[in-house]
């Protein structure tokens, strides 16, 4: 049976993840988060998860090992899976999916939002160190950093753009729309 990869990106606080998760819990795929890899290495070195820290280690690793070294490790975890259907939150780049598409059915969803309401989600949710401390004039800032630079680049590679302006359920129902579809 094919494998069906579903690669979710979108900028900060737009509900990557809420699609992600909504994907394992409705539909029982296995959810993989790029960041996870940077995060465990920071953990790994002591370093702080903020924002820019991980965005210096994505780009210290990119330089060492390829811009695609993120997708090795998402492909790896895939192929070595027993699950059919895989969710992977935080897509930054057309690279992190490139070497994913000769896997199985590869669909990309961008999740957008409104600037204002990507702002009080992220500092709601308190995921990077320094972010419930953020203005929201440095969170504009953050958007312009190496990892958010490129992800308006994979909207126009998008199957899907899904606009997360309403209600959980509204969200829920846009999934299950697209899914039907597939």
């Amino acid at each position: 049976m094919e494998k069906t990869i579903i690669g979710i990106t979108g900028h900060s606080g737009s509900g990557k993840g809420v699609v992600a998760r909504y994907l394992e819990k409705k539909h029982s795929s296995e959810k993989i988060n790029y960041s996870d890899t940077l995060r465990t290495i920071a953990d790994t070195l002591f370093v702080e998860q903020s924002r820019a820290e991980l965005d210096k280690l994505s780009k210290l690793l990119r330089s060492a090992y390829g811009e695609d070294v993120l997708g090795r490790v998402v492909h790896q975890k895939i192929t070595t899976s027993q699950k059919q259907l895989f969710s992977l939150e935080g897509v930054r780049r057309i690279e992190d999916i490139e070497i994913l598409k000769n896997i199985g059915k590869f669909i990309l969803i961008f999740v957008d939002a409104p600037l204002e309401t990507r702002y009080e989600r992220v500092i709601a949710r308190s995921e990077n160190t320094g972010d419930t401390e953020k203005t929201l004039e440095e969170f504009v800032a953050d958007q312009k950093n190496n990892a958010q630079l490129r992800i308006d680049d994979l909207r126009e590679e998008a199957d899907y753009v899904i606009e997360n302006k309403g209600t959980l359920a509204d969200m829920g129902g846009k999934i299950e729309n697209m899914m039907q579809e597939l």
